[in-house]
């Protein structure tokens, strides 16, 4: 609180305008399509979208069923993310806490990814089991400006050494910054950021659903089923990040990182979930257990240590 200063109140509003239709198709007993399409106008400089989908299952054989599934999705700004003003974090600059304006941006677009999927059903008996491999590749990607991005390409070599400062090429990122003095790390005490429309991001990964039943196991009627489901993350490739015509972000690979203070969030590969449920007439019990990955803090620097012979901050790799 001692950082932050009050907000100002907002009273905002916006009309949407959508429209969606859905057709299916059953050309035969065991094969069957369905085709979509939703057009969505969110006005003013936000603009409209128009996304079809095309789905497919074929029944193979009597337990084994084909899916898949192609389209283009969308996802549009919030409408605090197009509000005028802004809010106020506190983010860690420079091994201090300092304060983080984050602004709405009325030129946001809408967000949208080109889909698909693969997969399969297999039912028989009480087994049942599924397996879905999914890709998306998102195009104006709504994010946050990353603040650790921003500050390494102004002063890529942190608290020692040269930095941008009065680099001509950098002074639209330099306005960003408010100081407490001259242009150094140190000195900073404000970051002025926004959302806006980031880079092209590809995802995919695998999803896994699998339960049997064992019926009656005891004369009560006692019915116990084993179930897991669980996601696997193949890749999740984020693209270069511009601000202010600067290249503050190379592209990076974020899954397996916790991507502190990038425009991705932390990203363990594979999370699950066992469970174990017992149900009679009256009576159900579920025990479950939740696995989720392990992820690597990537930062090479986690601490501003100051040197006490000197009292200037050095930057220690741990």
């Amino acid at each position: 609180l001692g950082f932050l200063a009050g907000s100002r109140p907002l009273n905002a509003s916006q009309d949407v305008v959508a429209l969606f239709g859905e057709l299916s198709l059953p050309f035969t007993e065991n094969f069957n399509a369905q085709l979509a399409a939703r057009y969505e106008d969110y006005g003013g400089d936000i603009g409209s979208t128009f996304d079809p989908k095309l789905a497919v299952r074929w029944q193979v054989a009597e337990p084994l069923a084909l899916r898949a599934s192609v389209g283009t999705t969308f996802r549009g700004p919030a409408l605090t993310q197009v509000a005028p003003g802004s809010v106020t974090s506190l983010q860690n600059v420079g091994g201090t806490f300092r304060a983080v304006d984050i602004a709405g941006n009325p030129a946001l677009k809408p967000e949208s990814a080109l889909t698909y999927n693969v997969g399969g059903i297999f039912q028989t008996g009480n087994f049942n089991l599924m397996v879905d491999y999914w890709n998306f590749d998102f195009d104006d990607s709504v994010v946050t400006e990353p603040v650790a991005s921003m500050v390494s390409a102004l002063f890529p070599n942190g608290s020692a050494g040269a930095n941008n400062c009065g680099n001509a090429a950098f002074a639209a990122l330099q306005s960003r910054f408010t100081f407490t003095g001259a242009c150094a790390l140190a000195n900073v005490s404000r970051l002025s950021t926004q959302y806006t429309n980031g880079p092209n991001i590809k995802t995919s990964g695998v999803d896994v659903n699998a339960n049997y039943t064992f019926e009656d196991v005891m004369r009560d009627g006692l019915d116990v089923e084993l179930g897991f489901s669980g996601s696997h993350v193949l890749k999740y490739d984020v693209g270069e990040v511009v601000v202010e015509g600067i290249t503050v972000g190379r592209p990076f690979s974020a899954v397996g990182f916790l991507n502190f203070q990038t425009i991705a969030t932390p990203l363990p590969e594979t999370k699950f979930e066992a469970y174990l449920n017992g149900s009679t007439d009256n009576i159900n019990a579920r025990l479950t257990a939740r696995y989720i990955g392990e992820y690597e803090d990537q930062r090479s620097v986690l601490f501003d240590v100051p040197n006490t012979a000197t009292g200037v901050s050095v930057l220690t790799p741990q």
